[in-house]
């Protein structure tokens, strides 16, 4: 098909009960017929509306792709944003992907190996869809008609049954919103704790690191010192070399002047001979 087809079946029962009150029930049966994406070059040569509605069915499948990625992902529950209303599909069916609802999605692959492509993109989406965990909850109210406000007053005293199905109706509907957020409250607790076991274990590596750094820099502020004490070493040598380099220059000097007045008085004696 080259469209998306939903049928929706709303269902509503009201189931009387002896004291006159009614319990109004009420749900809803989706079956969603999902096309299969298209591509351009496999769909060949087509015209402006074929071109419209092979975009918009991928454009849908990509949106719906994306929810059921994010929803795998923790949803809401975890701070992500899930592109609801992105697609109309999506929209439709927010219920039945991430809500209340119970959702069984049936994937139909071929044993041709021309569809493998086909094949897998689908069995990805079943994989990703199976990550999904909902919440299904009744959708039940009660509704106190044809009792009588002296009924309703009797029973607060425990001689009617009135009161009683509507409280005991209240508190199944209060403990299933505690409930609910005590799920909630679990998730969120779990969420942090995940992020403080997270936070821990940089902190340990960053510790680590820290006292890695710590000990590589005594090693360099002693080796520096060390080279240091060898550089003034190697300044008192220079300089005591330096200091023998002078005197043995001065005494060569004073060795030259002796020699040169021993020659000039040894020519002296000579021309006298």
């Amino acid at each position: 098909s080259r469209s998306h087809c939903i049928f929706t079946l709303s269902v509503h029962s009201k189931t009387r009960l002896e004291d006159g009150a009614v319990i109004d029930s009420s749900g809803k049966l989706h079956l969603v017929d999902l096309a299969g994406s298209e591509c351009a070059k496999a769909c060949g040569a087509s015209n402006e509306a074929r071109e419209r509605e092979r975009k918009n069915i991928n454009q849908s499948l990509l949106t719906l792709g994306r929810v059921i990625g994010a929803l795998r992902e923790g949803g809401a529950t975890s701070g992500q944003h899930v592109p609801y209303r992105d697609s109309k599909l999506t929209r439709l069916l927010q219920e039945s992907l991430g809500g209340r609802c119970k959702t069984c999605i049936i994937a139909t692959i071929s044993p041709s190996a021309l569809a493998a492509d086909e094949s897998l993109s689908t069995l990805q989406y079943a994989m990703m869809a199976m990550g999904i965990q909902n919440k299904p909850i009744a959708m039940s109210y009660l509704k106190m008609t044809g009792v009588s406000e002296g009924a309703i007053s009797g029973s607060s005293g425990g001689t009617g049954s009135g009161g009683t199905i509507e409280e005991w109706s209240r508190m199944e509907m209060r403990l299933a919103y505690m409930e609910s957020q005590v799920d909630e409250a679990q998730s969120a607790l779990a969420r942090k704790h995940a992020a403080l076991s997270e936070a821990e274990k940089h902190s340990v590596e960053w510790e680590g690191k820290h006292r890695t750094t710590t000990a590589e820099l005594i090693s360099t502020k002693v080796e520096l010192e060390a080279w240091e004490v060898h550089g003034a070493q190697l300044e008192a040598e220079r300089d005591e070399a330096l200091a023998e380099a002078e005197r043995r220059s001065t005494v060569l000097a004073a060795t030259r002047r002796t020699e040169a007045k021993l020659t000039a008085e040894a020519r002296a004696l000579l021309e006298g001979l």
